[in-house]
């Protein structure tokens, strides 16, 4: 993990006064600053670097109310705080439960800010995913809606929203088919998708074993590339839309810096 001291806070304030200087209503330097500070001790490593704190303190100097955005997983089974896919419920589900501890940890941080957790109901329309769970797509979505409304209950009391990730993005599903074809056009990918495709057979092999099929080497590069496009529409929106985004520990999360996406990094895994 990257430590504090290898942080150019100079570079930093830099970046956070040029924004200032064309924002109608900034919010306070100082304060901005001492709120990052404060916030990036708690975060992972991909936050605790210069070009994403700039980032966030960006965001937060524009803006006088901050908007956080956490996507989760829908309600997969899983044991020992690790998703094996054998089972989908309708509770809140592992990864919301493990952004909810953390986004209170952080909310001091943040006393003016609005929290949205973002649930992946396009899931459903995921055949492997379906077929692992053991449900239909209208099974899987009845019990994505499940767990939308047992976490609004669990969060209510906090002022945080809950929302379906397809409709807090409605174009979400071309955009990332976009990103998909231009991520595949890249020559200069081609290496890091193979990377990331070995990283994360483990879990390719565990959705293939919950559906009782086998899974080539060629399915499972395409699924990586799929994810990263993913990754990179929803940080180009989020960065369009001045969001910060609150992502769990994955080998997609440098697939933001494609994107000017400001990223709260909590450093958990579920995989």
């Amino acid at each position: 993990m990257k430590k504090d001291s290898t942080i150019n806070w100079k570079k930093i304030t830099s970046a956070i006064k040029q924004k200032q200087k064309v924002v109608k209503d900034p919010g306070d330097l100082s304060e901005t600053i001492n709120t990052l500070k404060s916030l990036i001790t708690k975060c992972g490593e991909q936050s605790k670097n210069t070009k994403m704190c700039s980032r966030i303190g960006r965001v937060i100097i524009a803006n006088k109310k901050c908007r956080v955005i956490a996507p989760c997983c829908p309600d997969y089974g899983h044991e020992n705080g690790c998703y094996n896919f054998k089972g989908l419920g309708g509770n809140t589900s592992l990864l919301a439960e493990k952004h909810i501890a953390f986004l209170k940890l952080i909310k001091d941080d943040f006393p003016n800010t609005d929290i949205i957790l973002l649930f992946a109901d396009q899931e459903a329309e995921n055949p492997e995913l379906c077929l692992a769970v053991k449900k239909t797509k209208e099974e899987f979505q009845k019990l994505v809606n499940q767990s939308i409304e047992k976490t609004r209950l669990a969060v209510e009391s906090l002022g945080w929203q809950v929302e379906p990730m397809t409709k807090f993005f409605p174009d979400l599903t071309k955009k990332e088919k976009e990103m998909e074809n231009w991520i595949k056009s890249k020559p200069e990918f081609r290496y890091r998708i193979m990377l990331e495709t070995i990283s994360r057979t483990d879990m390719y092999q565990k959705i293939a074993l919950a559906a009782n099929k086998t899974i080539s080497s060629e399915e499972m590069r395409e699924r990586t590339v799929i994810t990263a496009a993913q990754y990179v529409a929803f940080g180009q929106f989020a960065s369009e839309q001045q969001f910060i985004i609150c992502n769990h520990t994955t080998v997609n999360l440098s697939w933001y810096l494609q994107t000017n996406a400001a990223i709260i990094h909590n450093p958990i895994s579920v995989y």
